[in-house]
């Protein structure tokens, strides 16, 4: 049985996943295709690149959502609508239910503790979850009545003057200079009540009379409470509503440790795109080990309803964290880029050439392989670059149109991984993901500035030989020729536009920022006509 999951009915990450005889095969956002950042329109370009993979095979098509939710129609009907097209049958799985099982899937093992948050799906905000035995129960729930702490951190967002939905992370990044002020925490957390239900359940409740319903053309935070704000730096406010949401998490965690417990905890939804939440919630005493779902917002909840479905029919599914999941960029573009011209070679001669000119300061376009699902760029479709130069964060950012607030990060391979932190890495799943932000070693920061915080912290992906032997080695030869241990790897985008998905798209990145190499598979270095990959080598 072919079971292609989608989610669409978020209005933003619209994303399809496919699993074929118990494997997940595939998994993309609509954005890469359209071009559309956040594309949230039914995806209707990825579902077409599923059903081609499946042919004339039988096939069922899962929406992750409530086909009986009255805010759903338009992705209901449009489900219908390709499941008449494509002769598939239709299913259905709750939105929270969809985050719990992609978290599941991502993290191995029958058995662990799932919290689920985001700003909502189907009426829920936050689920908690026992996993025993492969199944799935739900263990507690807040609504949108109780209110929404990732609606709460989006008006915190674009209260400070962001895109909401697009840019809290520049909220948590804001945050580590910001300056503690106890008036300030004091007006936050008196927006956030956390206490026990007379059954000792806890109960969430965020203040309606400081941030409000959802509404996609008025701001969600209240007069009163950003009255209240006003008199604050931007960066104090953030480090304030950083500290409730993570405090919050945190008690409520240790309130549902009551109705179970386990040493093993994932995290799913988008409010853990914050990579310092999950940095916190990690350091519970009873926390051994914490897996972030990979593509932890609502373009996961496709694989998680494939999954589910699948599970549902007795398929034998095997799990994986791996993303790389997407279209395979290629080797020869479709479309002519006059600037470029292409170097061939072995691929040890490629990566060293590749080492080579990271060493002496040039920026390299890597675009190999398939494309990573999920919101972070994990190698094969990345900018690398030295982890050294402290102002890279104002004229690299600058190039690609970025707002130098965002930190880069750096990646290194698996085996050196303590040379840049205390932190175990088997707590967060070997570090692959970039989906927390953890300490870094005195060395690490006097040696590789350009790639730590102002708190110290560092979002590293330590990179494995199995599952991306090319970066292995670039990092190896960059290694030996400069003693650095890991490179900024910062994702292939301009501000405002997705991650890019094929060579030509990389090509055009490269043509428009004005950068001299793309790396396209093993054997092939594009570069532009003035500037030969061998000069000065």
């Amino acid at each position: 049985m072919n079971i292609i999951g989608v989610s669409g009915d978020c209005r933003h990450n619209s994303s399809v996943a496919l699993i074929q005889n118990g494997e997940l095969v595939y998994a993309e956002a609509e954005e890469r295709i359209s071009r559309i950042k956040g594309d949230g329109n039914f995806p209707t370009r990825a579902l077409a690149e599923a059903i081609a993979q499946v042919g004339d095979k039988q096939c069922l098509l899962v929406g992750a959502g409530q086909p009986d939710n009255p805010d759903s129609r338009r992705f209901v009907n449009a489900m219908v609508h390709a499941a008449e097209q494509s002769s598939c049958k239709l299913h259905w799985v709750e939105h929270h239910q969809a985050h719990a099982r992609c978290a599941a899937y991502t993290m191995g093992g029958d058995d662990g503790a799932i919290l689920t948050a985001d700003g909502q799906g189907d009426g829920t905000t936050m689920a908690y979850w026992q996993l025993s035995d492969n199944q799935l129960k739900k263990i507690w729930s807040a609504t949108l009545d109780d209110g929404s702490l990732g609606f709460f951190f989006a008006a915190i967002t674009e209260y400070l003057g962001y895109k909401r939905l697009h840019d809290e992370g520049k909220i948590c990044a804001l945050a580590a200079s910001g300056s503690a002020n106890p008036q300030l925490n004091a007006i936050m957390e008196s927006v956030i009540q956390l206490d026990r239900a007379s059954d000792g359940s806890p109960c969430l409740r965020i203040d309606p009379e400081s941030i409000g319903p959802w509404h996609a053309n008025q701001p969600i935070i209240r007069e009163a409470f950003a009255c209240h704000l006003e008199v604050f730096k931007p960066a104090d406010i953030a480090l304030a509503a950083q500290l409730v949401v993570e405090n919050i998490l945190l008690s409520l965690l240790n309130l549902l440790r009551d109705q179970f417990s386990s040493d093993r905890l994932a995290l799913a939804g988008g409010l853990f795109a914050n990579v310092r939440i999950n940095w916190r919630l990690s350091q519970l005493p009873w926390v051994k080990k914490v897996s972030v779902t990979p593509p932890m917002g609502d373009d996961g909840l496709a694989i998680g309803a494939a999954v589910e479905t699948a599970l549902s029919l007795d398929q034998i599914i095997s799990p994986s964290n791996m993303m790389y999941l997407g279209t395979n960029s290629g080797t020869i573009p479709k479309q002519l880029h006059p600037d470029f011209e292409q170097y061939s070679g072995l691929p040890e001669e490629i990566n060293q050439i590749v080492a080579r000119l990271l060493a002496n300061g040039e920026v390299v376009v890597r675009s190999t392989g398939r494309g990573e699902f999920g919101p972070r760029a994990l190698g094969n479709r990345s900018l690398l670059y030295r982890p050294n130069d402290l102002t890279a964060g104002n004229w690299l950012n600058g190039k690609l149109g970025r707002d130098s607030v965002m930190p880069f990060a750096p990646c290194v391979q698996s085996e050196r991984i303590n040379t840049v932190t205390p932190a175990n890495p088997d707590t967060f799943d070997g570090l692959r993901h970039m989906t927390v932000a953890v300490p870094v070693t005195d060395a690490f920061r006097t040696r590789c500035p350009g790639v730590v915080h102002l708190d110290n912290t560092a979002r590293v992906q330590a990179v494995y030989k199995d599952s991306s032997p090319q970066l292995w080695q670039i990092l190896e030869y960059y290694q030996r020729l400069t003693g650095l241990p890991a490179l900024i790897n910062t994702s292939l985008n301009r501000h405002r536009e997705p991650i890019c998905r094929t060579l030509d798209d990389a090509l055009d990145c490269a043509e428009k920022a004005n950068f001299n190499f793309v790396l396209a598979g093993p054997n092939h270095l594009f570069y532009r006509k003035s500037r030969h990959p061998l000069e000065g080598l």
